[in-house]
């Protein structure tokens, strides 16, 4: 018959993700007959690749449950710098001018939801591993930009006017690259 049927598999390169990349294919039967195909594939990365492949600045932290809105990212926190791996960990450069209760966690893994709508990290005390937390994010924007992570917080143990429904809005940029 005229019909064939080769089976391709490739594993793209890192630096070949968000680029078209090309192939191309040469045929030959036993008496020198050749065709060729080329084959252009526009290459999409993950929303997990997107996030694991670039360090991200926390460029705000807005408090969205009171009126006005409070943006709250402190002047200590404005040089950190996360890093989530491809491996699910995750670390916070807290630059040079951290907070007063920066490093006082362990951070253990990240994930992202298989439709990248959700955004867990898990991290513990330094001085007491098995107090395990797990904050949860509502992803709101992903994209090689920007990073937009919403989060419900429950304030009611510090009490009135503190509720379990406050909620922040945080925003992460890629950090820039330094001039030589």
């Amino acid at each position: 018959g005229d019909d064939y049927e080769y089976i391709f598999d490739y594993q793209l390169q890192p630096e070949e993700v968000d680029k078209l990349v090309g192939f191309n294919f040469r045929f030959e039967d036993n008496q020198g007959n050749a065709v060729e195909k080329d084959l252009t594939v526009n290459t999409i990365a993950s929303g997990r690749q997107i996030i694991f492949d670039r360090r991200w600045n926390l460029v705000s932290k807005v408090w969205t449950s009171v009126t006005p809105n409070v943006d709250d990212l402190k002047e200590c926190e404005k040089d950190d710098i996360y890093q989530w791996k491809a491996d699910s960990t995750y670390t916070i450069g807290f630059g040079s001018s951290a907070c007063t209760f920066d490093g006082f966690n362990v951070f253990e893994e990240w994930s992202l939801s298989e439709d990248e709508k959700t955004m867990t990290l898990v991290y513990s005390s330094l001085f007491d591993p098995s107090n395990i937390t797990r904050d949860v994010y509502t992803v709101k924007t992903l994209t090689r930009d920007r990073l937009v992570l919403k989060q419900l917080v429950d304030l009611s143990d510090f009490g009135p006017p503190y509720t379990d429904k406050k909620v922040f809005i945080y925003t992460f940029e890629p950090q820039k690259k330094k001039k030589k």
